[in-house]
């Protein structure tokens, strides 16, 4: 062997020493920087160090992210990471100045194990994510994060059972300043871009409800969050559930199409706090689903509050400019005593906007009110528009419903199971309804214009069975006003008082409401006379000619 030849030799196994003294330093230089913050919320754990060739990165495999120490009763998080990418390292700073100065992070395939607190009302020192992905960026100075494919499990607070689950979590986020710490965002530093998706989300929320959802992806550059296919569904029959939780209550469904957030800012820890501001929410394809099991036994009665005390108690910071409702459907059923079929009162097809909602005071003060402008048809038989009026300053709302033409027969299946009143003819040529409404009444004005009206009274038999009374259908039919309208005599229009049970909801004052129109209206002179239902409305006579008198004054 010539002397050229050993010295190439010679030369190599030297490049080679040093390549891999240097490799070894890097790590141990890494190892030493990675979990050097006292105040660390997590260890990075990893088993091999890998360097690429030429220095160009570091690959991490099968790495671990575990809590430096758990809180008794906190939410806790732990991870596995197959590959993490570092690349465009610093090699001097990492070697010699004990700093690490990345460029970009990816994590491949990560998968988070998150055990849910034992006290979800309580705020624990750990704030989920936030503080995960705020303490590993935190690290370094570093320029780009990306996560792909990552799935997270969801463990009940025992650590036996997995609550619920999410599916290809994709992050990307770019020009991150990590000197910029905002530990009040979501997002707990300054960056150009943020680009994340998840394909979809399953979580039980207790014995008998499940959510899920469909996609949900956020951009930051436009702040828009989108969710599709969200649901809230009850995975046992509904009796079943009325029966679980032994007692009178209303059984929420939610199905929603899209739900989008469109110039969104959100402050948060995660976990504790929630605070939304956005310009315009967007509801499309939401089905609302409310059931009542009358069989069960009442609760005990409590106030109600009336709309603006239901804003209020929201339990999040909530400002958003416009709610925009694209094709939603409200649903109540309700299941009567000693019935096997609940009867359903459905608003359908219900477009239009909520404006100026929000739970902070500052703002509730510049607004003045929310408002909500809405189409929609009932049972999908009587189109009409609705308005509603709510002041943050009091305890009270305006509102006003009107139909145009329909068939009253539409609605017959509804007053059967209700009422037990089969519509058997009647041709609305309008209504008109007003509600100027208090804590503790409405004074309510109604036109109410219809032809031809026919009833059966109806009774369902020991066999369910639904059978007509003649007589008693007779009987009411001579004593109902068949007629009301502006070119036959006798036409009334209603102005009245309706008090309010302040045990409901203000739901039930408007419903209220809207029946005691029709009771001034529908029943014959001494139908009404026996009822007493014309008092209301001398007294509406009497307040109205009052507050003239006092206006002129």
């Amino acid at each position: 062997m010539n002397k050229t030849v050993k010295r190439i030799l010679i030369g190599v196994g030297i490049l080679f020493l040093l390549s891999q003294g240097m490799e070894w330093w890097v790590e141990y230089r890494f190892q030493r920087i990675i979990n050097r913050k006292p105040d660390r919320a997590y260890d990075i754990q990893y088993k091999n160090f890998d360097v690429h060739s030429f220095f160009k990165g570091v690959t991490l495999e099968e790495v671990g992210i575990v809590p430096v120490s758990i809180d008794s009763g906190a939410t806790v998080i732990r991870g596995t990471v197959s590959y993490a990418q570092l690349t465009g390292m610093k090699w001097y700073e990492l070697a010699f100045a004990r700093r690490l100065n990345i460029n970009s992070i990816l994590f491949e395939r990560p998968m988070f194990k998150v055990t849910l607190s034992s006290h979800p009302k309580k705020k624990t020192s750990g704030k989920g994510f936030q503080v995960l992905f705020g303490d590993i960026i935190s690290r370094a100075n570093l320029k780009s994060f990306e996560l792909q494919k990552g799935s997270v499990i969801l463990m009940s607070p025992d650590n036996q059972t997995i609550r619920g689950s999410l599916s290809n979590l994709n992050v990307k986020a770019n020009e991150i300043k990590t000197d910029s710490v905002i530990w009040n965002s979501i997002i707990p530093f300054e960056l150009g871009s943020l680009e994340s998706s998840i394909d979809s989300l399953s979580f039980q929320m207790n014995d008998y409800t499940h959510l899920s959802t469909g996609s949900i992806s956020f951009k930051k550059r436009e702040n828009k969050l989108t969710l599709k296919d969200v649901n809230m569904i009850y995975t046992e029959d509904l009796s079943k559930v009325s029966q679980r939780v032994g007692k009178q209550t209303d059984l929420i469904e939610v199905s929603l199409g899209e739900l989008t957030f469109e110039q969104l800012t959100a402050s948060s820890n995660l976990y504790t706090d929630l605070d939304i501001e956005t310009k315009k929410m967007l509801l499309r394809d939401l089905v609302f689903k409310d059931y009542r099991d009358k069989n069960m036994e009442r609760p005990p009665d409590t106030v109600k509050p009336m709309f603006k005390g239901m804003v209020d108690a929201i339990p999040i910071t909530l400002s958003v400019d416009t709610i925009q409702l694209d094709n939603v459907e409200v649903q109540y059923s309700e299941l009567g005593v000693g019935k096997e079929v609940p009867a359903t009162l459905r608003f359908e097809s219900i477009h239009g906007f909520i404006t100026q909602l929000t739970t902070i005071p500052q703002k509730q003060e510049a607004y003045k009110s929310f408002e909500a402008n809405l189409e929609a048809n009932l049972n999908g038989a009587a189109p009409f528009t609705f308005t509603l009026e709510v002041p943050y300053d009091r305890d009270a709302f305006t509102a006003v419903a009107s139909f145009g033409s329909f068939d009253l027969t539409g609605l017959s299946e509804t007053t059967k199971s209700m009422a037990g009143v089969e519509i058997v003819s009647g041709d609305v040529k309008k209504i008109h309804f007003e509600m100027r409404a208090t804590k503790s009444s409405s004074h309510n004005k109604m036109q109410f214009d219809y032809e031809n009206l026919k009833v059966h009274v109806v009774k369902e038999n020991k066999q369910h069975e639904v059978k007509n009374h003649p007589l008693v259908s007779s009987l009411a039919n001579s004593a109902l006003r068949n007629h009301n309208v502006p070119t036959h005599g006798k036409y009334i229009q209603a102005d009245y008082y309706s008090q309010r049970n302040v045990y409901r909801s203000p739901f039930n004052l408007m419903s209220h409401s809207l029946a005691d129109g029709m009771m001034h209206i529908v029943p014959g002179s001494f139908v009404q006379s026996i009822l007493g239902v014309n008092k209301d409305s001398k007294k509406a006579k009497k307040e109205k000619k009052h507050a003239k008198k006092h206006r002129k004054n």
